[in-house]
């Protein structure tokens, strides 16, 4: 099977996907492209989709509303094994006299991603930089405390955002994560595969496996108001993927598909007589 790449000219106008991603997207400066293979460190500087960026932006910082300009991002190399992504409605059965059926009342959405990543290592070096990050990730699982007077106080929970590609983004700015907090994290190893061990610290002889696998659970929190408004979606951007649309070619024409609808409503009206 071959995978061609190519640009996508009207990325721009599909949802600022392209030149936001060239500016904002980066995840900064990352140890594990010098350690891994020159195939690798290279496929993943020039496409986006070769990582999944994660970033905690309530964790860094006493004052929570800053965090966004010291908050941690970690990248990783999108070896996907498994990606699911699952919506969940929920509806409460209400009993009413005379009714065979019960009444359905609405509550909510919610929105559930699971991703998992089998990280390979070229050697005991970029085995400790990988180590590094998954360290870093489950550091991220846990709270922000503020110390006062000697005492410490919760100051903000662990939540975290998600990137990768077109399919885990923030359909209003998609270049940016989707927000979220981690509901599992889950790592292994497969002892078939061998070990690193590294020799240089003669007080603390290091353990390294030549493959990292991890898997994550995230629930999405929703940052704006998604569902329909008088008829129209509440979005003028693709949801929940960012797709190749743009203002010149739409993914479907409402007044079109409103007068289909109504033709056939009388169509259906006509045989019912």
């Amino acid at each position: 099977m071959a995978i061609t790449l190519k640009s996508v000219g009207n990325d721009l106008l599909g949802g600022l996907g392209g030149a936001g991603e060239a500016l904002f997207g980066a995840a900064g400066y990352d140890p594990s492209l010098e350690t891994a293979l020159p195939a690798e460190a290279e496929l993943r500087n020039k496409l986006n989709f070769a990582n999944i960026r994660i970033s905690f932006p309530t964790t860094a910082g006493k004052l929570p509303f800053t965090n966004f300009l010291s908050q941690t991002t970690l990248s990783f190399p999108a070896y996907l094994t498994r990606l699911t992504d699952n919506f969940s409605p929920s509806f409460a059965g209400v009993s009413l006299y005379g009714r065979t059926d019960k009444v359905p009342q609405y509550s909510g959405t919610a929105r559930t991603i699971s991703v998992s990543l089998t990280i390979p290592c070229l050697d005991a070096q970029d085995a400790n930089e990988n180590l590094k990050k998954i360290n870093q990730f489950i550091k991220n699982i846990y709270p922000s405390y503020n110390s006062v007077k000697g005492d410490l106080i919760i100051a903000s929970p662990p939540l975290v955002r998600v990137k990768f590609a077109n399919l885990i983004i923030d359909h209003k700015i998609p270049f940016r994560g989707l927000l979220g907090y981690i509901t599992s994290f889950n790592y292994t190893f497969d002892p078939k595969d061998g070990f690193f061990f590294n020799t240089q610290n003669q007080l603390a002889q290091n353990l390294f496996f030549r493959s990292y696998s991890l898997t994550f659970t995230m629930s999405v929190l929703h940052e704006s108001v998604v569902g329909y408004k008088d008829g129209e979606f509440n979005s003028n951007t693709d949801y929940p993927y960012r797709l190749n649309n743009n203002v010149l070619s739409p993914i479907q024409s409402n007044e079109k598909d409103k007068k289909f609808s109504l033709s056939n409503d009388l169509d259906e009206a006509r045989l019912l007589r």
